[in-house]
Formats: structure tokens, C-alpha cells, sequence
């Protein structure tokens, strides 16, 4: 069963939090997917990865529904787990079934977006009540 981390985020672009987690990801060796809300999330995010620190690498793809993806830190916005990853991070609502397969599951709460905060707020508590570990981590 998945463990699930829920990181608090500060600030406007709180998609910087995602990036600075999947940088520790990959610096870590370890593997993630990372499920967008929609195909242009999903490619903004990509964008950004790329760009959100001058001194940053963190190698990635973004996977639009072939069988498999390669990279250690993949994004997409269908279900599944390309790159058999064990750590799936979530830029999107999900329900518990959906984390199967994960051995954790990174989220965020954006504290300065009140609708998604509130979103945030929900998984939450489903995650809780599901039965998960669930975590929360304040902003430094």
C-alpha cells in the first residue's frame, strides 16, 4: 500500500515545489511518473522542468501514451505507470485505487491557490480515510 507525502507549497508557482522535489528525485536515483491534469499541464510542465533553474538537470519525457517510456522521471496526463516507476507525484485530483502500483505517492498543497488547496484539502482526507499513510511536510 502507497505511501502518501503531501508537501506544503508557497508562492505563485508552486509547480518550482514539483521541480525541486523531482530534482531530489532523480538526484536519488529513483523513479517517478508524474500525473498532469491535462495534455497542456503536462507539456508546461515539461517546459518548465527544463527551464526552472539555470544550474538545474533533471532528464525527463513526457509520455503521451506509447507502451513504455524510458526515462527515470516521465510526465503524462493518462493513468497508468510508463516507466515503472514506484513514486507517482500528483499534479491532479486522484482517487486511491489510481495510486496501485506505487510504493509513494508525492503531492502538493499550495497554501497561496484557494481552489487548489481545497483540492489538496480532499485528497487528503480520501487518502485518509482509504486507509493510506499519509504525511504532511510544511514549507521551509
Amino acid at each position: 500500500m502507497a505511501t502518501v507525502d503531501f508537501f506544503e507549497a508557497r508562492g505563485s508557482r508552486w509547480e518550482e515545489a514539483l521541480c525541486r522535489q523531482l530534482e531530489a528525485e532523480h538526484a536519488a536515483g529513483r523513479r517517478a511518473y508524474v500525473w498532469a491534469s491535462s495534455e497542456a499541464h503536462a507539456r508546461a510542465l515539461d517546459d518548465l522542468i527544463w527551464t526552472f533553474r539555470d544550474d538545474a538537470f533533471v532528464p525527463h519525457g513526457l509520455w503521451q501514451g506509447e507502451a513504455t517510456a524510458d526515462e527515470a522521471i516521465t510526465i503524462g496526463w493518462k493513468a497508468g505507470n510508463p516507466n515503472a516507476a514506484d513514486c507517482l507525484v500528483l499534479v491532479r485530483d486522484a482517487q486511491p485505487g489510481e495510486l496501485t502500483g506505487y510504493a509513494r505517492v508525492i503531492d502538493f498543497a499550495p497554501v497561496d491557490h484557494p481552489a487548489l488547496r481545497e483540492a489538496a484539502r480532499r485528497r487528503f482526507r480520501t487518502f485518509r480515510e482509504a486507509g493510506l499513510t499519509v504525511s504532511f511536510h510544511p514549507a521551509p
